[in-house]
Formats: C-alpha cells, sequence, structure tokens
C-alpha cells in the first residue's frame, strides 16, 4: 500500500488517502497516534495500522517515549521527517 502513496487511482483510494495524510501530517508534526487521530479525523485503529506499514519500511521511527497530550498515558511520539529519526543505538550495545 505504501508503493502506491502517490498514486490516486489505486483501488483502494480511501485508505491511499488517509495513510498519505498521515505521512505528510508526521512530517510536519510530531505526535502520538492519538493526537494524529484527532487532528487528521481519522481512526485511532487506522492509524495503527498505517503506523507499522511505514515502520516496516523505515519511513516512520518514535523519536521519543513521553506522555501523551490528549490522554496523559505514556506513549511514542512519532515522524516521518528522517532529519528527526534517533541515531540508531544498538551498534553501542556491545
Amino acid at each position: 500500500m505504501c508503493k502506491d502513496i502517490n498514486n490516486s487511482q489505486s483501488s483502494n483510494d480511501g485508505k491511499v488517502n488517509e495513510l498519505r495524510r498521515y505521512y505528510l501530517y508526521l512530517k510536519t508534526n510530531t505526535s502520538t497516534n492519538c493526537m494524529a487521530s484527532h487532528d487528521l479525523e481519522i481512526p485511532e485503529k487506522h492509524l495503527t495500522r498505517y503506523k507499522r506499514l511505514l515502520e516496516k519500511e523505515g519511513k516512520l521511527r518514535v523519536v521519543k517515549p513521553d506522555y501523551c497530550e490528549r490522554t496523559g498515558h505514556l506513549a511514542g511520539y512519532l515522524t516521518t521527517d528522517e532529519n528527526k529519526f534517533p541515531a540508531n543505538d544498538q551498534l553501542s550495545l556491545f
């Protein structure tokens, strides 16, 4: 689905449009899924699916864990802006 992010002729136009809006939103905003769901008016369960898809493709990262401004619960703040991606700390574990 992500490969069709710029293809408006997809048979899943609604889902592709939601994915594109979510991706572009996270390019300019660092937020939790709950905050993005509220701002974009897309159900949070859809965003959770898109989040996983974008993570698998390396296009979305968790920037920091912090308390959500909407729920007050601990959550991951997300971005698709590669300039904000945290450095990979896995190599420094050994």
